[in-house]
């Protein structure tokens, strides 16, 4: 029996198909988890607003926002808020820096700087401290920073509210 050879463009284009299939299959994986909890964060009328210095509960993270400095610049402003977290679940927590952003009267959304700072891993009973950094319009007022412990919003998460008057 006489077997049939492929020529040597369908060879190629059979061998570029059995790597660029998988590879765009990866990339595109990627691309879709990369966009998931990028949603935003919607104000909830239902949710209560916290102070400064004031913890609240969001899931397994007992937060506190510590202190917060508005640093005035010559375009645009700093907002750095400082908080801690207490892991009260019975696993681990991870919180990161999407877990942490910034929202103004106008319901603009803020994520924060890439040089915050940020709890990471807690085991329970464990503290962590951190530190997001925010740029923000020099026109940017009632700001209220956002919590959250879930990796990912799909829509659901629970946020705290903390106001930074």
């Amino acid at each position: 029996m006489e077997e049939k050879r492929l020529t040597p463009e369908k060879e190629a284009l059979s061998y570029v198909l059995k790597i660029a299939i998988p590879f765009f299959t990866i990339v595109f994986i990627l691309f879709m988890c990369s966009r998931m909890g990028s949603e935003d964060p919607v104000i909830s009328t239902k949710k209560a607003y916290y102070s400064v210095g004031e913890p609240f509960i969001v899931k397994s993270g007992k937060f506190t926002v510590t202190s917060f400095e508005r640093i005035d610049g010559e375009d645009r402003d700093t907002v750095i808020v400082q908080y801690e977290v207490e892991n009260i679940a019975k696993e681990e927590i991870i919180i990161v820096s999407d877990m942490v952003t910034l929202i103004d009267r106008e319901d603009r959304i803020f994520d924060s700087d890439w040089d915050s700072s940020w709890p990471g891993s807690l085991n329970p009973g464990i503290k962590g401290t951190g530190t997001a950094r925010f740029e923000v319009p020099k026109n940017a007022k009632g700001l209220i920073a956002a919590f959250r412990t879930d990796m990912f919003d799909f829509g659901g998460a629970e946020y705290g509210y903390v106001r930074l008057n």
